[in-house]
């Protein structure tokens, strides 16, 4: 799945307007934009999309594949009939093969939580091995009818339109955002859609530095990837600008910007021996090696905006407090276990790293833990085999932890500031 959850990704609305009469040309373009994923709209409420020709769809998706992209439908969902809904987007997931499926509802769901709850259960029986996303207003609160939790805990990827119109602030916006849609279901990945398009250009347009600092900010936030509206609006020669900031962005560079080395190059690097049990490398103090706690740091604290939330898709977080916490760290900490998590995948097959505990909101370690700034994280591996700690926390050591132990039950790592 990572394959198609990193990168950018952008919407396309209506294929006639964005190229689609050509599609190896329109599929061309979007490669050259650094575009990884497509999202193209195959159903509006119980009706196909488009309702009348020409019709791209089939064709377009064809070749998107043909030249490696990946392809996502998305379906706007009125909840006036939802059976109808889920049974066109089971016919249309299975007509185009389709292994991701987007439903996007805002406000004609008001009120209607029976409607959402009879249109979820019908998709999910439908359509059991597809993955789901769910697209929405960036700030739940300021739509409280919408039932969001009933669409949150399906989806395997929360999708918020953080589009900052008639404003300039796209991290400030995020950051709301993701708090607000991070608690309703906070198993799944996040996957932000920013402002490509403006509706009055006389009024308010995106430009590319905001555009730049979006993809800059939630990469520097956790997220493997995020999204734009709208192709059709950038693909426009007028707009070569906005797309210019799309293309520029490489998720690539700005992983190895932040991540101790490569994972190619560390999943051949030479290894020594398995940790022992109580066993912890370097042979010093922990505080000595990566500095003492500053303080303990709440969800209320300036600090805790530069935490991070890692969505990384290869590794198993085990969210008992069902809040996020442990998918909570810092930058370096994050960087680290991704690497990790590489190394795990290429030492046993059918194997991702598992994180138990990342940072502490909840008072569960002894009073100097690092575990309360997000610079440390208990992990085992996913399917647990307590016969593995040794090697995987040697692997900790050669993915570039600053102190690792082998605590008995599961590897205990932390990093320096």
């Amino acid at each position: 799945m990572s394959g198609d959850v990193r990168g950018t990704g952008i919407y396309i609305y209506k294929l006639p307007a964005g190229g689609g009469e050509d599609p190896g040309k329109l599929v061309k373009r979007l490669k050259a934009a650094n575009v990884a994923r497509i999202y193209v709209k195959v159903a509006d409420g119980a009706d196909v999309f488009p309702r009348i020709k020409p019709d791209y769809n089939k064709a377009v998706i064809a070749e998107a594949r043909k030249q490696g992209l990946s392809v996502w439908g998305w379906h706007y969902i009125y909840g006036n009939f939802p059976e109808a809904e889920a049974d066109r987007a089971a016919e249309l997931v299975t007509k185009f093969g389709l292994q991701f499926y987007i439903y996007n509802a805002e406000k004609h769901h008001y009120g209607r939580a029976k409607q959402a709850k009879t249109f979820i259960e019908r998709l999910r029986k439908n359509l059991p091995n597809t993955k789901l996303g769910f697209s929405s207003f960036k700030y739940p609160t300021y739509h409280p009818e919408l039932p969001w939790k009933t669409f949150a805990a399906a989806a395997h990827f929360l999708m918020p339109q953080v589009y900052w119109v008639e404003a300039h602030n796209p991290e400030k916006q995020y950051d709301r955002s993701w708090k607000e849609w991070s608690v309703l279901n906070p198993k799944a990945v996040m996957l932000p859609t920013g402002a490509a398009y403006s509706d009055d250009p006389e009024k308010w347009v995106p430009n590319a530095d905001e555009m730049s600092r979006f993809l800059r900010h939630v990469h520097a936030k956790g997220c493997a990837g995020a999204d734009f509206w709208v192709w059709d609006y950038v693909a426009k020669p007028a707009n070569a600008e906005l797309l210019a900031a799309i293309t520029a962005f490489t998720w690539a560079a700005a992983e190895n910007a932040t991540a101790a080395a490569p994972a190619a190059v560390l999943a051949t690097a030479p290894s020594g021996a398995d940790l022992k049990p109580d066993e912890h490398i370097p042979a010093k103090r922990e505080s000595a090696v990566c500095g003492p706690i500053a303080k303990r740091i709440t969800r209320a604290d300036p600090e805790f905006a530069l935490l991070v939330r890692n969505d990384n898709p290869q590794i198993v977080f085990k969210n008992e407090e069902s809040t996020a916490a442990d998918r909570t760290m810092t930058a370096n900490l994050r960087a680290k276990l991704d690497a990790l998590a590489a190394l795990v995948q290429a030492e046993w097959k059918n194997t991702k790293l598992r994180v138990t505990e990342a940072w502490d909101e909840n008072d569960l370690h002894t009073p100097r833990s690092l575990h309360f700034e997000g610079r440390a994280a208990d992990l085992t591996t996913h399917p647990r085999n307590t016969a593995r700690l040794g090697r995987l926390g040697r692997l900790a050591v050669d993915a570039g932890c600053d102190w690792v132990l082998h605590e008995g039950d599961h590897i205990h790592v932390s990093v320096k500031k």
